[in-house]
């Protein structure tokens, strides 16, 4: 019985043309409690910087607003929500009078921040490299403002594995995974059918829900969610950027650890937080 299933596994791998990962959460993470909390910290570091008062005490929410209002112009304009980070800094220069050098200048910073601020999700990183060892094509895709090359550029720090891959982002392609078009692309360009390819993922929507409509084969990887606590601490301060790294540092320390030794660091953690806030 055992044989027998180990020998349709073999058969339906040899079936698998293409094996796609999403990256954000699924291969990389950061050190803050949500993806907002990279501007909290971009928002610290220009404070060191000549500009407007108002614009180095707001970044967050400034940074946040124009990313909002690039999506909704661009589906006015275009009919896409999709955008680049330079289209996000163009509503933001436009609305607070900056130069050029200025708007590359903070742009810079907020690219350096996502490096510095990146960590590997080991397990699913192994897996990529485990495939790629086994000769099989690997591509990554990303509902994402950066461009491939951006995004290359950000994620080569973490690890050089991804130096060569092929990356699919929804800001060079114009379309999403959360719309199921971006698979198509992905589709077209490999040349390969949905049946014969494999998509890892941590959305359940994106990555999992549309690609299956698409006959796609599909693995969820649960990531690390906020627990009920973290998530109250962080509505009472989600613009700090030292409640950011505090809440993600909490949340980060379980997440390449062995599954036996999670719940009783969750516990303490639990524990720990709850102390901190009393006093």
């Amino acid at each position: 019985m055992l044989e027998e299933k180990e020998k349709n596994a073999k058969t339906k791998n040899k079936n698998i043309k293409l094996y796609s990962f999403d990256i954000f959460d699924t291969l990389v993470t950061r050190r803050v409690a949500e993806p907002i909390g990279i501007f909290t910290i971009v928002q610290e570091k220009l404070k060191e910087f000549d500009l407007s008062v108002f614009l180095k005490n707001n970044f967050t929410q400034i940074r946040i607003g124009a990313e909002e209002y690039a999506h909704s112009n661009s589906a006015f304009l275009h009919k896409h929500w999709e955008i680049s980070i330079n289209e996000i800094y163009t509503v933001i220069q436009n609305n607070y009078n900056l130069t050029n050098d200025m708007v590359q200048l903070i742009k810079n910073i907020e690219i350096k921040t996502e490096i510095e601020n990146l960590v590997p999700i080991n397990k699913n990183i192994n897996k990529l490299k485990q495939l790629l060892e086994e000769k099989k094509r690997v591509v990554l895709i990303s509902d994402m403002y950066y461009s491939s090359e951006e995004l290359r550029l950000i994620l080569k720090s973490v690890d050089p594995i991804f130096a060569n891959l092929k990356i699919y982002t929804s800001s060079d392609k114009l379309c999403a995974k959360h719309e199921g078009k971006l698979y198509e692309i992905v589709r077209n360009e490999e040349q390969v059918n949905f049946n014969n390819w494999i998509h890892v993922g941590d959305n359940e929507w994106a990555d999992i829900k549309n690609a299956k409509n698409k006959g796609i084969k599909t693995k969820l990887y649960k990531r690390n969610e906020l627990k009920s606590y973290q998530q109250y601490l962080l509505n009472q301060s989600r613009f700090d950027a030292f409640s950011q790294l505090s809440i993600g540092a909490s949340n980060l320390s379980v997440l390449n650890m062995p599954n036996y030794v999670k719940k009783t660091r969750c516990l303490q953690l639990r524990m720990f937080f709850f102390r901190s806030y009393i006093i």
